[in-house]
């Protein structure tokens, strides 16, 4: 699993949610000081569409919650969202992922 990309595809799917068609300039990026990720680009896209960065802020984090891989969400400003990993669902993950054959990685076809 990739939780860069899995962010990046809750992310997607809450603007989705909200009607919000391009998310180009979301960056999200490991954070050890702050958090385990940082999300960034939201105040850009809260102007482009008009809605207030609380707002956004609020609604982003509202739907985040509720996956359990997430432990908390922190919005700090002038525009940053952290986000912290649920310890125990990622250990409960990779040992699913120990008991399964070759760590459930496929091998790749050779190309000719």
């Amino acid at each position: 699993m990739n939780i860069k990309k899995y962010i990046f595809k809750k992310i997607k799917k809450i603007f989705k949610y909200i009607n919000i068609k391009k998310i180009n300039n979301i960056k999200i990026k490991n954070n050890n000081k702050f958090s385990d990720y940082q999300i960034y680009g939201i105040i850009e896209i809260s102007k482009k569409i008009k809605i207030k960065i609380n707002i956004l802020f609020k609604i982003i984090k509202k739907k985040l919650i509720k996956y359990k891989i997430f432990d908390k969400i922190k919005i700090i400003n002038p525009g940053f969202i952290n986000i912290f990993l649920n310890k125990n669902y990622i250990c409960k993950i990779i040992n699913k992922i120990s008991k399964k054959k070759n760590f459930n990685i496929k091998k790749k076809k050779k190309k000719k």
